[in-house]
């Protein structure tokens, strides 16, 4: 076989390797005991530009049209090669587990079996949701003092409002630090890439000294993973900067925060006053109906449709 043949055939195996053990890294959809589906949007869709607001929901109830689409996805394999950006999320709200979140762009989205199937079904639905949408869904600004447990629980039990868990809860007060190491671009090219990852390390480990530092004087809740701030490789050297959140108890005073930094620097500080839950109501809320709940629940800011 001539050389350039088995070259092709090789690159063609490391192919089908590396894309079988991408497949094999993905867990298996799980929408078991499933109970009610909602469609909700993450971004507004192209399809349907100028008559989608964005807080429009589908809650599919009916058992058989949940049967339908539950052997569809259950133990499937979702492609995830895409660059796009997704347009809906599909939640299976299940008995018994927590709920299954499966995320669609409406153009590219693939499977291992039933694409065909799956798209031509969530198609119609997603058209459904916005143009005969049987539920809403509403942004509600909490007061950081109040705990959400606290929230919720009221709202559910005095409120007898329905709350879902659309988006990540920010309520913690943190502060970002940024540092920064520069390190001389060797002579030999083969050692370029060494130095470059030694200088990032520096960088890090000036973050995780001085985090060591601020433990000494306030109690940090939680810290983010280090993320890439810049990067700059010219003129004889190699700069990087790195990033990293730090968070704090509500009401904490970062003030004095930067005094006690070493090599790292504060780039931002931020202290929410209020943090975000979503309620889903069948019909869409008028500004009489937020004026009542804010008068029932002091605790609540602002009501905004979801977005």
């Amino acid at each position: 076989m001539p050389l350039h043949v088995q070259s092709i055939h090789v690159a063609i195996l490391v192919l089908v390797l590396l894309s079988a053990l991408a497949v094999s890294g993905q867990e298996r959809i799980d929408v078991s005991n499933t109970r009610e589906i909602l469609i909700t949007s993450v971004q507004m869709s192209e399809q349907f530009r100028g008559r989608q607001k964005g807080d429009e929901a589908l809650l599919i109830q009916n058992q058989t049209e949940i049967s339908k689409l539950t052997n569809l996805f259950q133990n499937n394999l979702q492609h995830k090669v895409h660059a796009c950006g997704y347009n809906w999320r599909l939640t299976f709200l299940r008995n018994g587990s927590a709920p299954t979140e499966i995320y669609f762009n409406e153009k590219c989205e693939e499977f291992e079996r039933n694409t065909e199937l799956i798209c031509e079904l969530v198609q119609a639905k997603f058209r459904q949701t916005v143009t005969q949408p049987n539920a809403f869904v509403s942004n509600v600004q909490v007061d950081v003092a109040v705990p959400p447990d606290t929230a919720k629980n009221d709202l559910t039990t005095r409120g007898q409002l329905r709350l879902l868990s659309l988006d990540e809860i920010e309520r913690l007060p943190y502060v970002e630090l940024k540092a920064s190491a520069t390190s001389a671009i060797p002579a030999e090219k083969s050692r370029w890439n060494t130095a470059k990852v030694n200088t990032v390390m520096e960088a890090d480990q000036a973050l995780v000294n001085d985090i060591a530092r601020i433990r000494k004087k306030y109690e940090i809740v939680e810290i983010d993973e280090i993320k890439h701030g810049m990067s700059m490789f010219g003129g004889g050297q190699i700069v990087e900067g790195r990033r990293v959140k730090v968070y704090f108890n509500v009401g904490a005073d970062l003030s004095e925060v930067g005094k006690v930094l070493n090599k790292s620097t504060v780039g931002e500080t931020v202290k929410p006053e209020s943090y975000t839950l979503q309620i889903l109501t069948t019909t869409r809320l008028t500004e009489s109906d937020g004026q009542e709940l804010r008068t029932k629940f002091s605790f609540i800011k602002g009501i905004s449709a979801y977005r």
